[in-house]
């Protein structure tokens, strides 16, 4: 009969050392715990490292900076490591590449000792298949998916484990210092219009916003001759014409600025503000006396350009030549802003939309002819 008081003794080596003899192997409690322990542990850990891995590489510089314009000190961790990816990439890879070797060989050693030799390699397929779904696919789908609200609690996580590891991390950046000098940078301006085009697509931005900023990359490549409003059409006036000629003959004028010519309409000298003219208190006065410079620029330029100088130059007007220097067109700031949004701006004062059907209109009338 069991003596009362060696029955905890008896226990534990009943559940420490239940073992049942198959011929091949030798099952324990013990051993399967500690099996259990190495194979959780593996995971766990590379759960954790898949996410932060997935959540750094997911997560962009805009969503960075807003972080930090909220004050959050996971801004400037992330900027860090934006600017430096092997310091963290290297902690998390460390700590995955251990988690995985320990976990393989513990769990190897213990599955054999439970279930013997031969059982070894379908051990050690379950162990892979498990990593794959538990601690790859899992968690870097959640992290590509939900890096949003995991990006702080990365940072903070990626920042301890990185100082944890600083002497390893170092050693290793010895090694990878010319790779990393000569890594990706800055995203490229095709990558930022592919960004574009697929928050459109996701709905995040309007057809509007995108056309908008989709025009925004187009600037540099259209020329100012594809927007300007051409020579043949151009609502130009002499310059000797009197501001009572011009009241007599041109009061149903719309346009604010206007080019003057001498002697030929090719001749463009300068341009002259309806306003000035209104104002002018001697109807004798020419168009002439009242002349403004007119900016002059090549037809190749590209918008983007022609914008920056108009807006150097404090202008809205310029007159667009050709190589040979020969009068082609007018362009002003008012085209640059319509090629940016994707139509004619009208305002309350125009009757019609289309200025440059407008000034065609005048032409064949002989208005300042």
């Amino acid at each position: 009969m069991l003596d009362l008081f060696e029955f905890p003794s008896f226990l534990a080596q009943a559940t420490t050392a239940v073992e049942v003899s198959d011929g091949a192997g030798k099952f324990s409690v013990d051993t399967l715990v500690k099996l259990i322990i190495y194979l959780s542990v593996s995971l766990v850990f590379s759960f954790l490292c898949s996410v932060a891995e997935a959540v750094l590489l997911s997560v962009n510089g805009g969503y960075i900076d807003s972080m930090k314009r909220q004050g959050l000190k996971a801004g400037d961790i992330l900027t860090r490591f934006k600017t430096r990816p092997d310091e963290p990439l290297a902690a998390i890879l460390t700590v995955n590449t251990i988690a995985h070797t320990v976990g393989a060989a513990g769990v190897g050693h213990e599955a054999a000792v439970l279930f013997g030799d031969r059982w070894l390699g379908v051990s050690s397929g379950v162990m892979t298949l498990l990593i794959l779904i538990g601690s790859e696919i899992i968690p870097k789908t959640i992290g590509a998916n939900h890096w949003r609200r995991l990006a702080a609690p990365t940072a903070y996580g990626v920042q301890a484990v990185t100082w944890l590891l600083k002497p390893f991390i170092r050693l290793l950046q010895k090694f990878t210092k010319d790779i990393a000098n000569h890594g990706g940078g800055d995203q490229s301006r095709a990558e930022i219009e592919s960004i574009v085009w697929r928050a459109s697509k996701s709905g995040t931005l309007s057809e509007t916003e995108s056309a908008v900023l989709r025009n925004v990359f187009d600037l540099r490549r259209i020329p100012v001759r594809k927007i300007m409003t051409p020579r043949v059409v151009v609502y130009s006036l002499p310059e000797d014409l009197t501001v009572g000629g011009y009241r007599r003959d041109c009061g149903d004028n719309v346009f604010s600025r206007i080019p003057v010519f001498d002697g030929m309409p090719d001749k463009i000298t300068g341009f002259v503000l309806r306003s000035d003219i209104l104002s002018a208190s001697d109807s004798e006065a020419s168009l002439r006396s009242m002349m403004r410079e007119l900016p002059v620029v090549v037809d190749t330029l590209p918008v983007s350009a022609l914008y920056a100088d108009l807006l150097s130059r404090r202008e809205h007007l310029a007159m667009v030549v050709n190589e040979y220097g020969d009068f082609v067109g007018i362009a002003s700031l008012e085209d640059v802003i319509e090629t940016l949004i994707g139509r004619e701006i009208v305002d309350e004062l125009d009757p019609v939309e289309d200025m440059r059907r407008q000034a065609l209109n005048q032409r064949r009338k002989g208005v300042g002819d």
